[in-house]
């Protein structure tokens, strides 16, 4: 099976997500959520590597571990859980099918892309600009007078990493379709992807690269603190909010037993490991998923396919024979 054992990885950005999802298996599978249900049970929890960016501390890593093992032996003592990320969603999307594992963490759009399969409900997402959907901006230097696309062919571009920059390059490509130009890998002439907002916003702001995109909050706060970035940088689009990641139930989990998971949801702000992980991972706080956050980012995935499929025809047909 292509996976790798979460002590393994050097990739956490996700960790919250983990974090919940054992701190949620605990009340698996009992709807009574007593500790004598989980005696023989080992609650399986799975998320995909596409949903991960870097958080490279150790002792954040530690840190968590130690948080996440007092919560789940303080309240259940015997239960078992196990993770593992996916490198590919279809591993992943087997290994729930043979039950390997009861909670999954994947990206919004791989949710669309698995919805009428019935296999998954979503209950829970992350916040870390305070609201549930994350917006984009496409940033350019200023001076170098630029406000179009068309523009920014064959210059270089910046995208933030892990699950926001592969929905934020699905907006990008969208945009560029719209106005019958490539898609971004074909349209630049180099798409670096980098861990931290810094890095893709400095290199603008210093001549070196031409272009960037990052999350909108996380640009407010970096012109908060340096009102001469928000001078020199220029907004040149700017994204609706998309919902990024959503943690996902097997389908066969009983009513009983989420209705308990519910129940352990409304007190984890009770606990102050809870909040010391919010704010280890800069996260905001963690909600219930509602169908409306997805409408946004449903859209952006049917237009991208619907230009996407336009476009390979376009092409077939250009290259036919007469």
């Amino acid at each position: 099976m292509n996976q790798i054992r979460h002590g393994n990885t050097k990739h956490l950005a996700c960790t919250l997500c983990f974090f919940l999802s054992v701190l949620f298996a605990s009340a698996l599978p009992g709807s009574a959520g007593k500790a004598e249900a989980f005696e023989s049970r080992n609650v399986g929890v799975g998320y995909i590597a596409n949903t991960i960016s870097g958080v490279d501390k150790r002792d954040a890593k530690v840190a968590l571990e130690i948080m996440v093992r007092k919560i789940v032996m303080r309240q259940f003592p015997d239960v078992e859980s196990s993770s593992v990320i996916y490198e590919d969603l279809e591993t992943a999307v087997k290994a729930l099918e043979n039950e390997e594992i009861d909670i999954m963490t994947l990206l919004s759009t791989n949710y669309l892309e698995l919805r009428d399969r019935s296999i998954m409900t979503p209950k829970f997402i992350g916040s870390i600009g305070g609201e549930p959907e994350e917006e984009y901006v496409l940033l350019v230097k200023g001076k170098n007078n630029i406000t179009t696309l068309h523009q920014l062919r064959n210059k270089k571009l910046i995208i933030q990493n892990g699950g926001s920059g592969s929905i934020s390059t699905m907006w990008l490509d969208t945009l560029l379709m719209e106005q019958a130009l490539p898609e971004s890998h074909l349209f630049f002439n180099s798409v670096k992807k980098v861990d931290k907002i810094s890095m893709a916003v400095l290199p603008v702001f210093f001549g070196q690269v031409d272009a960037c995109i990052v999350p909108k909050y996380a640009y407010e706060t970096m012109v908060e603190l340096n009102p001469q970035v928000g001078r020199d940088l220029n907004v040149l689009s700017e994204s609706p909010g998309y919902l990024i990641t959503v943690t996902c139930y097997r389908s066969g989990i009983d009513e009983k037993d989420q209705m308990t998971i519910s129940s352990q949801f409304d007190t984890l702000d009770e606990t102050p490991e809870y909040r010391q992980i919010l704010i280890l991972f800069h996260l905001k706080s963690v909600k219930r998923y509602k169908p409306e956050y997805l409408l946004n980012v449903e859209k952006l995935y049917t237009d991208y396919h619907r230009l996407k499929l336009a476009s390979n025809l376009g092409k077939q047909e250009a290259h036919a024979p007469e």
